[in-house]
């Protein structure tokens, strides 16, 4: 038997598994099973999610967890939010993310304005901003 007749044989489960698995998690996908990408919008004094506005980033952690997303999208408006999106970053690393840092004309950027707003802000403890700047020295090094 040649070698190609060999190969061709090995190779058609792989192809054949690989169609299943993409056949099945599009299947999941169109049942609506796949839980969808969420978007936090993240300023220097508050974040914004769907149609609420917060600086309590716990409350923002377990909302996510709780949404269980397919992944998170960060979205830090304007320059002063830097800190604000490492942190909020840090908090929600066991989740996949995406983060973006945008101008606060950005079109991304407008919807949060509008939102109502807390007086807080994100506080963060100085044992939290140690925890942040390890966890970044670390992803980031």
């Amino acid at each position: 038997m040649s070698r190609q007749r060999k190969s061709g044989r090995a190779f058609l489960p792989r192809v054949i598994g690989a169609l299943f698995l993409g056949l099945t998690a599009t299947a999941s996908y169109a049942a609506g099973s796949a839980p969808p990408a969420q978007s936090v919008t993240v300023r220097v004094d508050h974040f914004t999610y769907e149609t609420w506005s917060s600086g309590d980033i716990d409350t923002l952690a377990a909302t996510m967890r709780a949404a269980r997303p397919a992944w998170v999208e960060l979205v830090g408006c304007g320059p002063d939010a830097g800190w604000a999106l490492q942190t909020v970053a840090q908090r929600l690393s066991d989740l996949p993310l995406q983060l973006q840092a945008l101008p606060l004309t950005a079109l991304a950027c407008a919807g949060a304005s509008t939102a109502k707003t807390s007086t807080q802000g994100i506080e963060t403890s100085s044992a939290e901003k140690v925890a942040v700047a390890r966890y970044w020295q670390q992803v980031m090094p």
